[in-house]
């Protein structure tokens, strides 16, 4: 049911009304009257009325006021305003404040029991929504962790494309632009859960800053961490770690070790930083528990020959990796396997891909396979879910949004165009 305010100083008004919704519509609405604007107002207050059916000319506060009033507090309730003047006078601010109907005095009953229906069927219309969004927002709560956990998953495995984390972004509220990678390892000669220490770790850190936080094994948790404005980006994730380590030692008595990679400014980057941080992790124990990739000393050796690659070497790895992928994009292409195919660990064919075409290999991809579609469709001999298995998508939902994403139609907007 619903909640409905008559409010009008003539007594005899506020009964004609009543008595067309008790006639017609008993079953719809539970009836309040305010007998002027002031008690129409408190009353609102009070009862939160889906509906308010209000004269314009009132003693003290005016119907107009005492909607303006309503309006702050109530933005969703439908206004029917009754008048024996022109209504024309006040249509502007009528609008303004979400009056959807007007009565002139007199009425008839079948006149106002129309305006009441419609009235019914916008508030049905706008209670069924509400349900819907209500329920799909308790979905996503539900299926957060899943993808936020697919999401770390994709970035330390280096599967992510910009696409990818674009469809992450509508379902989750973060962004890791300009952001670092933490690997903690925690030590304990007993066990422990390492579920719940994340958890507790995630929600305790939000106080400093935004993160995302995943196992990536039984006592090594990895965290994505996004800067704060103004701060020095190494001192503030030394901070971090120390307050991490803090919280792990006062609440779970655990030890731990803290590796820090760089801060990066595009996403698509943080395998990067979390490659860092693993490498900073591994030189804990020599170098303390804490430390930050920039102040290894062997940034400048080895290391650095494994995140670039020298000349030849280099070009041949990418010449294998693109005729590879011209000969396989069908297939299910990953990352870990097409380094493989070039014998050379995943990050640093990641790396040397990226410095020598500008793009990572999952959006190089991504665009030849959208490259090979369009040419499929301009031909018109296949149709969309046949072009979609083709290219090496499994979900032709996917591939068309995919699709959307980097030509700004849909496949078959695309195809329709085509001829």
């Amino acid at each position: 049911m619903f909640n409905v305010l008559i409010a009008d100083d003539e007594e005899l008004e506020r009964r004609a009304i009543r008595n067309i919704i008790l006639d017609k519509f008993s079953e719809q609405f539970i009836i309040y009257e305010g007998k002027n604007g002031r008690e129409a107002i408190e009353i609102g207050d009070r009862i939160r009325p889906d509906l308010v059916i209000i004269d314009i000319k009132m003693p003290g506060i005016n119907g107009i006021e005492a909607i303006k009033e309503m309006h702050k507090k109530l933005p969703d309730t439908y206004f029917i305003i009754v008048t024996a003047y022109d209504y024309f006078n006040y249509a502007k601010e009528a609008i303004e404040y979400n009056v959807k109907q007007y009565i002139l005095k007199p009425f008839k009953r079948d006149e106002f029991a129309d305006k009441i229906r419609e009235a019914i069927n916008h508030l049905e219309t706008a209670k069924r929504k509400r349900s819907r969004e209500l329920e799909l927002k308790e979905r996503l709560y539900s299926m957060e962790p899943a993808i936020r956990n697919e999401l770390c998953s994709s970035i330390i495995f280096n599967r992510l494309n910009l696409i990818d984390y674009k469809l992450y972004q509508e379902s989750i509220n973060i962004t890791l632009n300009n952001s670092y990678a933490m690997a903690i390892k925690v030590i304990s000669n007993s066990g422990f859960n390492l579920s719940l220490i994340r958890e507790y770790l995630e929600e305790k850190c939000k106080e400093y800053t935004e993160l995302i936080t995943y196992n990536l094994s039984q006592d090594k948790i990895i965290a994505f961490c996004k800067k704060t404005e103004d701060a020095d980006s190494e001192k503030e994730s030394e901070e971090l770690a120390r307050k991490i380590r803090k919280m792990l030692r006062e609440k779970f008595n655990l030890n731990s070790y803290v590796g820090i990679g760089s801060l990066v400014d595009d996403i698509l980057n943080l395998t990067c930083s979390y490659e860092e941080a693993e490498k900073s992790l591994e030189a804990c124990s020599d170098k303390g528990k804490i430390v930050h990739f920039n102040n290894l000393n062997v940034k400048d050796t080895k290391v650095q020959k494994n995140y670039y690659g020298e000349g030849e070497q280099s070009k041949r790895i990418l010449n294998e990796a693109l005729d590879y992928i011209r000969e396989n994009y069908n297939k299910d292409i990953t990352l870990e396997a097409l380094a493989n195919h070039v014998n050379v660990s995943p990050f640093y064919f990641s790396k040397c891909f990226k410095e020598l075409t500008g793009i990572n290999f999952i959006d190089y991809l991504t665009d030849y396979r959208i490259k090979v579609a369009k040419d499929m469709l301009r031909k018109g001999s296949f149709n969309v879910k046949e072009i979609c298995y083709e290219v090496g998508y499994s979900d032709p939902n996917y591939f068309s949004r995919v699709f959307k994403k980097i030509e700004g139609i849909s496949p078959t907007e695309y195809k329709n165009k085509a001829y």
